[in-house]
């Protein structure tokens, strides 16, 4: 002030004897705007000068959800959400906010004399959403060259879970009586029957369970196994059935397959063997919600 002497008090303000008159002043901050004004002084009373300085810096607050994210200001990293800055020069900021299995999200942003900028941007997930459980519910028929048969799966399944299926053509061949490809009688008697040409019954009948997974998307597998049984007998003149050994089986069914879903709806294909003697292909369709 004139070049007079200037004592800063204790709070904060300062103080300076003048003579009489008109002064010219300057008020400086370093970060602050400087101030340049004059004061008129025509008695002996203290007189108060009350100067607001503008700032010429201001903040920068990143937030995120979810929090942890990077952040960098006009390309430079500067550190992960919740982030807050030092001083930084009034103007305007590029800032990118980036996450591991998020996509990256841009915004510009202006510091001003009047406000700060402060950011919050929630991030969107790059993973494909997670699937759901869903209950599967297929009609199904299975194929031999000699043979069909129907059925039906039921089954539920997140990324991992089990099914349910039941297969049988409603057949009946029930008989005490076996034999080979021969005719020839190998239980339940001996000697060659006579059999009618043609004349032959059948049955068929499984029930298994396993695991279903889905691989990807609205594609799944399954593998599984349980109890099947396959007979073909043989009609005599006299009419009485002879199971063929040769052409019927029991036991363990093993199957596997694959499934694929569009929308609500499904389709399969699949194999199945009982003992690995009999061997029937199937196709499936069905709803899965």
């Amino acid at each position: 002030m004139d070049e007079s002497e200037v004592t800063r008090n204790e709070d904060g303000s300062f103080s300076v004897g003048i003579e009489k008159g008109e002064h010219a002043y300057r008020v400086e901050v370093p970060g602050y705007e400087t101030f340049v004004g004059s004061e008129t002084f025509t008695d002996d009373k203290p007189k108060v000068v009350t100067v607001k300085l503008r700032r010429q810096f201001g903040f920068i607050t990143v937030a995120s959800y979810p929090t942890g994210a990077d952040v960098s200001v006009n390309g430079e990293k500067v550190g992960q959400t919740d982030y807050a800055s030092g001083r930084v020069s009034l103007g305007t900021y590029q800032i990118r906010v980036e996450k591991e299995n998020y996509f990256p999200k841009d915004t510009t942003v202006d510091v001003t004399v009047e406000s700060d900028a402060n950011v919050w941007l929630p991030l969107l997930s790059s993973l494909p959403p997670a699937e759901g459980r869903r209950t599967l519910v297929m009609l199904e028929a299975g194929w031999h060259p000699s043979q069909l048969s129907f059925g039906a799966m039921v089954g539920m399944v997140e990324a991992n879970g089990a099914y349910l299926r039941f297969r049988s053509d409603f057949g009946s061949a029930s008989t005490d009586l076996e034999c080979d490809d021969t005719g020839g009688l190998t239980s339940g008697g001996t000697g060659l029957p006579y059999y009618k040409e043609g004349a032959t019954s059948k049955s068929r009948m499984s029930v298994t369970a396993g695991y279903l997974r889905r691989l990807a998307g609205p594609l799944y597998m399954y593998v599984g196994a349980g109890y099947g049984s396959r007979t073909l007998a043989w009609e005599t003149i006299d009419g009485e059935l002879v199971k063929n050994t040769d052409h019927s089986a029991s036991g363990i069914a093993g199957e596997i397959g694959a499934i694929g879903r569009f929308g609500k709806f499904a389709l399969s294909v699949g194999y199945q063997t009982v003992s690995f003697k009999y061997h029937e292909a199937s196709l499936g369709i069905g709803f899965m919600f």
